[in-house]
């Protein structure tokens, strides 16, 4: 409870803006001696969406937040006509109707949903110096938020896709369920992701959405979840490696917000012990450290969780002030390579892809 009357606490500004903008549409329907009650009721409104997006796993703060920051653009795109040409009525009218910004929040979220329907594959060839006696396909599935974004159906026909592209390793990258899946739900993603043909199996790695630890009452525990994932042919990466054929390393880390333990292991330790002949695949649900994995002689680097950013324009500003980390897509530092996927289960600003690699 304590964490959503935060959110809520922070967002308030947001809501202090949405009661001056709404009380600018009223005006423009009933001038400046608005009623008092409509006042409160306003007033109210503010409140509400700011308890609507207290929950910041929920649609309601992307469409508000959206909403708010195309708001902030057009005021500043009418400060700037305002000081150029003046007033004009007609464009006055539109403004204070509120209507553009909506617009713009409505064509977003339009886009979304086709976008969802639509998954992308995404192809990348990964060279190395490592003397590898074979070549690796390899699928890498993040972020599908089964039962938030994607039924079943849909599942199934992504998975029966996969499939047929016959990949040599299946890795899930987190975020394969959330707070609003239920066990049920929970039960039957596993189950149609064990069921993917692979050669040498698929690997999991736990996001911080996964355990459905935001929520004070969970709809399945943590022993639950492993024990799904497990029975359904699945091997959990949490901390831990697993090599194939003696020459490529899968090394996956334990979630950074919801360790299994009280901290989870530093790349440094992860690397301890490991061949430095063999090709070393990290994978971390967030894409953190790239920098330091790099120093540290790792060769790539899978991760998701961003989202390609899907609240505007956090994305940007993140590539701004956060440049050690990745927001999506490929890098290349040295020979470190890494890949950020935009995930199967959002659609609000990139199109949704599973990540298809040759190495």
């Amino acid at each position: 409870m304590l964490y959503y009357m935060m959110i809520a606490l922070l967002y308030s500004p947001v809501g202090i803006y949405y009661y001056f903008y709404f009380r600018r549409v009223a005006m423009l329907f009933m001038g400046k001696n608005i009623p008092k009650i409509l006042r409160l009721f306003l007033f109210l409104l503010a409140i509400f969406i700011v308890l609507l997006c207290a929950n910041p796993f929920g649609v309601w703060i992307v469409f508000f937040s959206h909403l708010f920051f195309f708001s902030l653009l057009i005021d500043f795109v009418m400060f700037l006509l305002k000081k150029i040409t003046g007033r004009i009525k007609i464009i006055d009218i539109v403004y204070r109707s509120g209507f553009v910004p909506l617009l713009f929040t409505v064509l977003v979220f339009i886009f979304a949903y086709f976008n969802m329907t639509d998954v992308e594959s995404k192809y990348y060839e990964i060279y190395t110096d490592k003397d590898l006696n074979e070549s690796y396909e390899v699928v890498f599935l993040s972020d599908l938020h089964f039962g938030t974004t994607m039924n079943e159906e849909k599942l199934e026909s992504y998975a029966e896709r996969i499939s047929l592209l016959s990949p040599d390793i299946v890795i899930l990258g987190g975020d394969i369920v959330d707070e609003n899946t239920s066990r049920q739900q929970m039960v039957h993603a596993f189950n149609i992701l064990g069921k993917i043909k692979s050669k040498y199996g698929i690997f999991f790695v736990y996001g911080n959405h996964d355990k459905s630890k935001y929520y004070n009452t969970n709809k399945y525990t943590e022993e639950e979840l492993a024990s799904v994932i497990e029975s359904s042919g699945i091997t959990i990466l949490a901390d831990e490696s697993y090599v194939i054929n003696e020459e490529l390393v899968l090394i996956g880390r334990d979630d950074v917000n919801f360790p299994k333990n009280s901290a989870r292991k530093s790349s440094y330790q992860l690397k301890e012990g490991l061949d430095t002949n063999q090709f070393w695949l990290i994978i971390d649900h967030h894409p953190y450290d790239l920098d330091y994995n790099a120093q540290l002689g790792y060769d790539l680097q899978l991760s998701g969780h961003t989202h390609d950013d899907q609240i505007f324009p956090i994305g940007l500003l993140m590539d701004v002030l956060d440049s050690e980390s990745l927001n999506y897509g490929y890098r290349k530092i040295a020979k470190f390579q890494a890949i950020v996927t935009s995930g199967m289960g959002d659609g609000l600003t990139h199109c949704v892809q599973e990540v298809i690699l040759s190495i």
